[in-house]
C-alpha cells in the first residue's frame, strides 16, 4: 500500500527516487520498499508491464501511475480495446476530422513519386523561395500539391533525404533501450481463453446470485470465459521460453470486432536486445503452447499462425540536422513497440508533429507573401490539436485529459 500510495503522488522530486531515476526498477522496489523479490516481480511485470530486470525507474514508475490514474475511467481496466484489433480507429478519427475540413483521404494507392521545384516569390525576390511538391499516386491521374510532407521514414525519397527534419518523440514512458528487434506472432484460435479465479478467502461471502440488484452469476464450474485480455510471460516463466524478457499476449475477440464468432486473435511479442539467428517461430512456440493450454479445451495447435520480425526502419538524418530555414519535409520517428504505451505515444507524438508542421507552414506562407503584410493574416491561428472535450455539469473541475 505505501508503494501505490508513493506512485499515486508527485514523486518526482521524493528523496525515495532521488538518485534512483535510471537504477532497476526492480532492484529499487526490493531496496527502498521491501519488496520480496515474488512481489517486486509481479509490480515490475503485471504492473509497470517491464521488459527485462534492467528497465530503468522513472519510466516504470511514470507507467504505473499512468494506468492507476485511468482505472475506473471507462470500466475497471486501465485501458481501451480498439475496435477491429489496433489503433486504426484513433487513425481514422483524425482522418474523418481532415476530411471535414477539405482534407484528401486516399486508402490503397502507393506513392509512385514526389517531385518539387523552388518557387521564387513573386512579391519579393530576396525572399526564400517556396518549396510545391507534387505527389502522385498509383491509378489516381491527378497529381496532388502540398507545401510540406509529414513521412516515416521509409517513405521518403532518396532525393528529399537531404533536406528532410526528423522530428524527434516526445519524453517516452516505454522504458527499455537497446532492443534490436521484436519477435512476433500473430495466431488465430477457435476457443476462448479461461481464466481461473483466485480462491476466496475465509472471510469473504461466497456471492450466490441471489442478493438485490446483484449482477453475479455464479459459474458452474468457477471459470470466467475472457474476450480481450493482455497475459503477461515475465522471464523465465515458461519452460523452454526466455530468461531475460518478458512476453507480451494480446488477445483480441468477437467483442473488439476484430474476429468473428467462435475465434480469437493472439498477438505475442518478444523485444529481443542482441542480434539472434534463432528463428521467431522458435523463440516464441513455447508461449503459445502456453496459451494454448488456458483455453476452454486445451489444444495442440491454433487454426492459423504466422511468425515474424520487426526490425524500426534506420532513417540517417545527420544530414539534415542543420537547415537555414524550417524544412518541409518532417520525418516522423519510428512507433513504440510497447504494448501499454503504442497508443498514448503515437498521440503524443502526433501532437508534436503536428505543432511542427504549423509552424513550418506559417514560415512558408510567411516567405512566399508580402513583406509587407502581417504572417497572421496569411496563415490562420491553430489554438488545439485535441477537439474539445464534452464534458457535464457534475463532471465541471475534474482532471483534465
Amino acid at each position: 500500500m505505501r508503494f501505490l500510495m508513493f506512485t499515486m503522488g508527485d514523486f518526482e522530486e521524493s528523496k525515495e527516487l532521488a538518485g534512483n531515476e535510471n537504477e532497476p526498477f526492480l532492484g529499487f522496489l526490493k531496496t527502498t520498499f521491501s519488496l520480496s523479490q515474488e512481489s517486486a516481480r509481479a509490480v515490475s511485470y503485471a504492473l509497470a508491464f517491464c521488459i527485462s530486470e534492467e528497465d530503468p525507474t522513472l519510466p516504470a514508475l511514470h507507467r504505473i501511475r499512468s494506468y492507476l490514474k485511468s482505472s475506473g475511467r471507462y470500466g475497471s481496466s486501465p485501458f481501451l480495446v480498439g475496435h477491429y484489433g489496433g489503433l486504426g480507429e484513433m487513425a481514422q478519427g483524425f482522418c474523418r476530422m481532415s476530411a471535414v475540413h477539405g482534407g484528401v483521404y486516399i486508402l490503397g494507392r502507393s506513392v509512385t513519386r514526389i517531385s518539387h521545384e523552388p518557387q521564387e516569390s513573386p512579391s519579393d525576390q530576396s525572399a526564400s523561395p517556396r518549396h510545391r511538391y507534387t505527389v502522385e499516386l498509383d491509378d489516381l491521374p491527378e497529381p496532388l500539391h502540398c507545401d510540406c510532407i509529414i513521412s516515416s521514414s521509409e517513405h521518403v525519397p532518396g532525393e528529399l533525404r537531404s533536406e528532410a527534419e526528423f522530428t524527434f518523440p516526445p519524453t517516452s514512458t516505454a522504458g527499455s533501450k537497446g532492443i534490436k528487434s521484436i519477435a512476433r506472432c500473430i495466431a488465430i484460435i477457435d476457443k476462448p481463453i479461461v481464466m481461473e479465479p483466485k480462491p476466496p478467502s475465509p472471510e469473504s461471502p461466497t456471492p450466490t446470485g441471489d442478493e438485490p440488484d446483484s449482477d453475479v452469476v455464479p459459474p458452474s464450474d468457477g471459470k470466467k470465459e475472457v474476450g480481450s485480455l493482455i497475459l503477461i510471460f515475465p522471464p523465465g516463466s515458461t519452460e523452454d521460453g526466455s530468461s531475460f524478457t518478458s512476453v507480451h499476449v494480446l488477445v483480441t475477440g468477437p467483442g473488439s470486432m476484430s474476429a468473428p464468432a467462435g475465434k480469437w486473435i493472439v498477438h505475442i511479442s518478444m523485444p529481443l536486445f542482441s542480434e539472434t539467428e534463432e528463428l521467431p517461430e522458435r523463440l516464441l512456440e513455447p508461449y503459445v503452447k502456453a496459451i494454448l493450454s488456458l483455453t476452454s479445451e486445451p489444444s495442440h495447435q491454433p487454426i492459423f499462425v504466422a511468425y515474424y520480425a520487426q526490425y524500426d526502419s534506420v532513417f540517417d538524418d545527420r544530414g539534415a540536422a542543420s537547415h537555414s530555414k524550417p524544412s518541409t519535409v518532417l520525418v516522423t520517428p519510428p512507433l513504440c513497440n510497447h504494448i501499454a504505451n503504442s497508443s498514448d505515444t503515437a498521440a503524443r507524438t502526433a501532437e508534436a508533429v503536428f505543432w511542427k508542421a504549423i509552424e513550418t507552414l506559417k514560415a512558408v506562407k510567411q516567405m512566399s507573401s508580402s513583406s509587407t503584410l502581417d504572417s497572421e493574416a496569411t496563415f490562420p491561428e491553430v489554438e488545439n490539436f485535441w477537439p474539445p472535450l464534452d464534458v457535464s455539469g457534475d463532471e465541471e473541475g475534474a482532471e483534465e485529459w
